[in-house]
């Protein structure tokens, strides 16, 4: 199924575990609300997690994990006159394994955006010409746990 080999696998995991490390902890400083949407959005593809929004707004935002009772916290905040944000609290631990909660109906349906999706499959494609659509489309749901429904 896997298509890759070699310095073309590689650098798809390097790329990934890139990802895993986009977020470092307070302090960390964003230059815009949006830059930090596309961030969490890579980082918690690369880490395995849902994350759900519990505060959404251009001068606070509050990510917590998706599963039950897990600690995973953020909180960014900007100032009014300002695009710049930061992470002002931060707890980075899941209390459970991560990927353990997601079952596989729940995993598939990670939120992510068009643009981000765009970027993973056409990393893909350039990657392999003959990549058919409905390898990529498995591939990214066993990968990553993205759930697409047509392509």
């Amino acid at each position: 199924m896997w298509p890759w080999s070699g310095l073309q696998a590689q650098s798809y995991y390097h790329k990934l575990s890139i990802w895993k490390k986009l977020i470092r902890g307070e302090g960390q400083i964003f230059q815009s609300t949006e830059a930090f949407w596309k961030i969490i959005c890579k980082f918690t593809i690369a880490n395995h997690f849902n994350y759900l929004f519990e505060r959404n707004c251009k001068q606070r935002i509050v990510v917590r994990c998706n599963a039950s009772d897990c600690p995973l916290y953020m909180c960014v905040r900007g100032g009014k006159n300002t695009q710049v944000m930061s992470i002002k609290d931060f707890v980075g631990q899941h209390k459970h394994n991560v990927g353990e909660l997601c079952q596989m109906g729940v995993w598939g349906r990670r939120p992510v955006s068009a643009e981000l999706l765009a970027l993973l499959i056409e990393g893909k494609v350039r990657l392999c010409l003959d990549y058919a659509p409905r390898d990529i489309m498995q591939n990214l749901e066993l990968e990553l746990g993205i759930r697409l429904i047509y392509m």
